[in-house]
């Protein structure tokens, strides 16, 4: 008898603490992604499609493009603001254009190991990013008057290029910049 009083006062024990404590569940806090309110609305913006390289990018209604000689060894087009010093400036080197999607492949792991152009491969700038349903790499680079640059290098596998973008860094236009080559787009 005193073994079945025993087993039933350590029941209703349990029971009593089930009841008398409550149980602590499991809280889920939602955290929401703030979006930035000061976001720039791209929906009148004018769009530069170019055929032969098969890309596209987007850019502001008041801005103008201009394309450098046909003759020479880069592909090159300049969007910017007018009465800007400031532009983006996008590029395809014309002899690496007839390249294979192999040779991109390797162009783009010697550019990670040895740096190209300006870039400064020292300070460890090197940075994979998604852009235009790739992988890109943005480098930060010095020109000979000590300015700083941003730039991005997309490799297009199925054209077998390297189209590479830049614009200055700590500019007035950087969020402006940022979202032009946000709308990159490969076709």
């Amino acid at each position: 008898m005193r073994k079945e009083l025993i087993l039933i006062g350590i029941v209703a024990l349990v029971i009593a603490g089930y009841f008398l404590f409550p149980t602590i569940k499991d809280v889920v806090g939602v955290s929401s992604t703030p979006t930035p309110e000061d976001s720039i609305d791209t929906s009148d913006w004018q769009t530069y499609t170019n055929e032969e390289y098969g890309f596209s990018i987007e850019y502001p209604n008041n801005w103008q493009t201009k394309g450098d000689d046909d003759n020479s060894a880069f592909y090159s087009i300049k969007l910017f603001a007018e009465n800007s010093k400031n532009y983006i400036y996008i590029h395809i080197a014309r002899k690496l254009a007839t390249t294979t999607g192999l040779e991109v492949a390797e162009a783009i792991e010697e550019f990670e190991q040895y740096g190209y152009f300006r870039s400064n491969q020292e300070q460890g700038v090197f940075t994979h990013i998604p852009l235009a349903g790739t992988t890109a790499i943005t480098a930060h680079s010095v020109d000979m008057e000590l300015n700083d640059y941003v730039e991005f290098y997309i490799p297009n596998q199925s054209k077998s290029y390297i189209l590479s973008i830049m614009y200055p860094d700590s500019s007035d236009l950087d969020e402006v910049f940022s979202s032009v080559v946000k709308t990159l787009r490969f076709f």
